[in-house]
């Protein structure tokens, strides 16, 4: 390390790390490096934002360590993008090389891990049915296909056109790259068509579940059954439990009167 100053196992110094976190893949070439950490990073962040919205408000020790957690890859990624690598200033025994960005991912991944298995029940809804089931076959899941099969189709779009560009005008790859580069990119789009339709699903859940839960609880009410009306943590219209509340209060008013 450049101008290191030495405690013991630890220095403290100036170094462009052109690995990932702690020196991962130093070793291979500035090309796939970048492909690499490009295409990780973008992965990281769309799977970050997922697991904040689908996270219940109340697991702020999970949202804590996912929002740390892509802080840290975060701060590492600008650092490549302005230096082309990560400046590291802490080493072990002139071995690992890291920075504070990289103390944040690991704190981040304790936290997420410690909220996994402490506010496990919480976290996965094990007593709902609805987080698991479709509320509604058959217009939740053509919702969902459409989702899917766009993705697919604006995907594969882009990727024509930037294969083609590519290799017949840029000209920067040769046959046997341009192969593998297009296996990578489809592996791609169809990760992400799938995390469009899995977050798809879900906003539908809690978009279309509280409407149906109201229309079973107007039923139920209508009935005689007088019960409370609760929707889940996250799930939308939540201003339709006021409205079952005075529709609730309203019926059996009236039955006293």
């Amino acid at each position: 390390m450049v101008n290191g100053v030495v405690f013991g196992p630890i220095e403290f110094g100036y170094l462009i790390n052109k690995g990932l976190s702690f020196s991962l893949i130093s070793g291979l070439s500035a090309y796939l490096r970048v492909v690499a950490v490009s295409t990780a990073f973008g992965l990281l962040l769309i799977v970050a934002s997922f697991l904040l919205y689908l996270a219940p408000k109340k697991l702020k020790t999970f949202k804590l360590g996912i929002v740390v957690w892509a802080a840290g890859i975060t701060g590492n990624v600008i650092d490549r993008i302005i230096y082309g690598g990560v400046i590291d200033f802490i080493s072990i025994r002139n071995n690992w090389f890291f920075n504070f960005a990289d103390i944040a991912q690991l704190f981040g991944f304790a936290f997420v891990i410690f909220s996994i298995f402490k506010y496990e029940k919480t976290l996965w809804f094990p007593s709902s049915l609805r987080s698991l089931l479709s509320v509604k076959s058959i217009d939740q899941w053509v919702l969902i296909t459409k989702i899917f099969i766009s993705t697919i189709l604006v995907g594969a779009t882009l990727g024509i056109f930037s294969i083609t560009y590519i290799y017949h005008g840029l000209r920067v790859f040769s046959r046997d790259e341009l192969i593998a580069y297009c296996v990578l990119f489809f592996l791609l789009v169809f990760l992400l068509a799938f995390l469009l339709t899995f977050f798809t699903f879900v906003f539908s859940q809690r978009v279309t579940g509280p409407i149906l839960a109201f229309e079973r609880y107007v039923g139920e009410l209508t009935k005689g059954h007088n019960k409370e009306f609760k929707l889940r943590d996250g799930d939308h219209h939540q201003s339709l439990i006021d409205i079952a509340n005075r529709l609730r209060e309203h019926l059996y008013e009236n039955e006293k009167t």
